[in-house]
């Protein structure tokens, strides 16, 4: 399903077989695509690093998440949509 992205764009189906205690994380583009403060842009690459880096099994990983984005942006507020959901499989 593709959130929040263009109607019509194709994307290639994948299989991943999940282990215990893995946690999928499911995202809208306003959360790997936005100018930092130092006028590069956050990509997909720095989104993974940082859930790679700060990952635990705490209920407030997401809340930590949008704070080190908001935290990263150039400007006040995020202006793009928003929606993340973790997952985690026992």
């Amino acid at each position: 399903m593709n959130i929040g992205g263009i109607g019509d764009a194709r994307f290639k189906e994948e299989t991943r077989r999940l282990h215990d205690n893995t946690c999928l994380y499911v995202f809208s583009d306003g959360l790997d695509e936005f100018p930092r403060k130092n006028g590069d842009i956050w990509r997909l690459r720095h989104f993974a690093s940082f859930l790679q880096n700060h990952h635990t099994r705490h209920e407030h990983d997401i809340d930590r998440l949008i704070t080190a984005v908001e935290d990263q942006r150039r400007g006040d507020a995020i202006d793009d949509d928003v929606t993340i959901m973790r997952i985690s499989f026992q």
